[in-house]
């Protein structure tokens, strides 16, 4: 019976690290996917935001927000900026302070660009809009008074949307990214290891 209740116990060890392991590497592509292109601010690292190229036979390439602890499991998402049905293009703008980041989009259907997204990092929230044109107006007026309260426009990030970007343009996967797994099943198997004989010695 002792024996029985050992080998359970050595089997939850492994399966809680299997686990954080998988988590960890799950949260890590949320993060840090490997087909990233950094969006850097006046705030630099302080505040991150990237495109992620997540298509398999179409192109799509997503700007995300990244405000952890904040967007605990995974950043936000403002847009797609590679949509040639549906818009003429889209740029990326930050706040002069850092502090909002906003996806500007011109719809075949428009006459000129709207602001149809803005992640704020002061706020922590999202602002987005909706399809009819009223709601992309008053979502447009929002976050162009947001930028204007945070000092203002910064200079407009181009060329995000391109889809003929190379995998040598992406930005590395992190190096603790990979040391970290590796500590977690060392860490599983020295705590495994050591409960295996402390229960040999048991009486």
């Amino acid at each position: 019976m002792r024996r029985i209740r050992g080998i359970l116990e050595l089997l939850a060890i492994l399966l809680i690290t299997g686990s954080l392991v998988v988590a960890f590497l799950t949260w890590t592509s949320h993060f840090y996917p490997g087909n990233r292109r950094m969006v850097v601010g006046p705030a630099g690292s302080e505040r991150r935001a990237f495109t992620e190229n997540c298509g398999f036979g179409d192109v799509t390439i997503l700007l995300r927000a990244s405000d952890w602890p904040r967007t605990f499991w995974q950043p936000v998402t403002l847009g797609e900026l590679y949509w040639p049905e549906v818009q003429k293009s889209s740029n990326v703008v930050w706040s002069r302070d850092g502090t909002v980041v906003a996806f500007l989009r011109h719809l075949n259907e428009d006459q000129a660009p709207l602001f149809s997204a803005a992640y704020d990092y002061m706020g922590h929230r999202l602002i987005e809009t909706g399809y009819d044109l009223e709601v992309r107006v008053e979502c447009d007026r929002r976050i162009s008074e947001l930028l204007d309260s945070r000092g203002g426009m910064g200079p407009f990030q181009a060329g995000l949307d391109d889809e003929k970007i190379t995998s040598e343009e992406y930005e590395p996967f992190p190096g603790w990214g990979f040391v970290t797994p590796i500590l977690f099943v060392f860490a599983g198997v020295a705590v495994a290891w050591r409960h295996r004989h402390t229960s040999i010695r048991a009486p």
